[in-house]
């Protein structure tokens, strides 16, 4: 009889890191392709997709006008994108700085994004947290409904 094997932690820790990594480089490198397609081929008129929460109800979602935001404050605008939506800040701010952290972690052979990670989700996992953070973008998203986005 074989004994059943034991799973290497460490081992297992390793493939969510690199999972994490990787799935963050593709949203990111798919965001910055949303981000330029917007900058250089949209107009007001066109776009690509459109928000498909207000396409089937008719009601914008927490994040619409995210694009909008986050191509206001390329301008320079900060004011115009915290009013449009403040998640497009939120979102400029991780698509900056996230790949960056990542190179760093890779080249230097560390787990520092990793271990923020960590310490981010056991802290929003905390009930009193979560609740704020949910009640947070149903105001915004009450919002986002009152601006007619």
């Amino acid at each position: 009889r074989e004994k059943p094997r034991k799973i290497d932690d460490s081992l297992v820790m390793a493939k969510q890191k690199t999972r994490l990594y990787l799935a963050v480089v593709i949203a990111c490198t798919a965001g910055y392709g949303w981000f330029y397609y917007h900058l250089w081929f949209s107009t007001n008129q066109t776009t690509l997709l459109g928000c498909p929460v207000k396409k089937i109800s008719g009601l914008p979602c927490p994040s619409c006008g995210s694009t909008r935001a986050v191509l206001s404050l390329y301008d320079g605008h900060l004011w115009q994108s915290l009013l449009i939506n403040p998640i497009g800040i939120l979102i400029a701010s991780i698509m900056l700085i996230a790949p960056l952290w990542i190179i760093f972690d890779w080249t230097t052979k560390q787990s520092s994004f990793w271990q923020f990670y960590i310490r981010v989700e056991n802290f929003l996992r905390q009930k009193k947290v979560a609740t704020v953070i949910i009640l947070l973008f149903l105001i915004n998203w009450v919002w986002n409904i009152n601006k007619g986005l």
